[in-house]
């Protein structure tokens, strides 16, 4: 197994999946380890380093738009400013080499599939993006697509399932899942079936909190997902409900409270 983790880096204890979901001695696919392998390695964790800090950088300057649409435009633009990070990293011509190096696409799924059984689920989404990027490099719509389907560590296990010629991830990818928190479900269909995602059926949640944390992704790609004039209607409402919020709290905040008198008190008490 091909560890993409520097040593330094702090140890998260793996998933208690069940026996025989995640085979440690398979390499899915990826080529033995070697020394060219290595330096491509090396180039992909200085590769992740630059995509974050440009997001970072963008997390600073950019002003969110909230709502659903708005959800759905952010995630591409993250998307978008890590692509165009990743492609600047790679525009070097001895780092192009490196792409060039045998085994090197396989690798990096090999390696993702490994982050995520180890628990590192950004590692796992940034080497199948990158690996998405190597694919298809001037495919925007196939690199789009790849950035929102690798949100989640389920997700990413999906989208990786796919990828890699082995069975190891199978089951974590499967409805046994929870699709946020990777929590193991009750395998029984008839369980399944009362935490399946109520438009399209294709994820199952362990409860109401996970399925509303993962549903500005998972609406991205529901079969059931909203009409445009359906999601802009909603959107409407929300920033409606936002904006009466943030009135009411700036109102309640201007009202100072009434001072206390105990004049009162004392007058009862010198009759008394």
């Amino acid at each position: 197994m091909t560890q993409f983790i520097p040593p330094q880096t702090e140890h998260v204890p793996p998933y208690q999946h069940p026996p025989l979901c995640f085979k440690p001695e398979c390499r899915h696919g990826g080529p033995a380890p070697n020394e060219k392998i290595e330096d491509f390695l090396r180039a992909a964790h200085a590769c992740k380093r630059d995509a974050g800090e440009a997001v970072r950088k963008l997390f600073v300057t950019k002003q969110y738009k909230g709502g659903m649409k708005g959800v759905e435009d952010d995630t591409d633009l993250v998307a978008r400013t890590e692509l165009k990070a990743v492609a600047a990293f790679w525009s070097d011509d001895d780092r192009r080499r490196l792409l060039a190096t045998p085994g090197a696409l396989k690798c990096l799924y090999a390696c993702a599939a490994d982050s995520i059984h180890l628990a590192y689920g950004s590692d796992a989404r940034f080497l199948a993006r990158l690996g998405a990027w190597v694919e298809h490099p001037d495919d925007e719509e196939q690199l789009m697509r790849a950035c929102r389907s690798t949100v989640t560590d389920w997700a990413c296990a999906n989208y990786l399932n796919k990828k890699l010629p082995c069975g190891c991830l199978e089951r974590l990818s499967s409805l046994e899942h929870c699709a946020t928190c990777l929590k193991y479900l009750d395998p029984t269909k008839q369980a399944i079936d009362k935490r399946l995602c109520k438009c399209c059926g294709n994820v199952a949640y362990c409860g109401v909190p996970c399925e509303s944390a993962d549903w500005p992704r998972h609406r991205l790609e529901c079969s059931g997902r909203p009409s445009d004039a359906e999601i802009a209607r909603q959107d409407s409402e929300w920033l409606e409900r936002r904006d009466k919020a943030v009135a009411a709290r700036a109102s309640f905040e201007e009202i100072s409270p009434p001072k206390k008198s105990f004049d009162g008190d004392w007058v009862e008490e010198s009759n008394a």
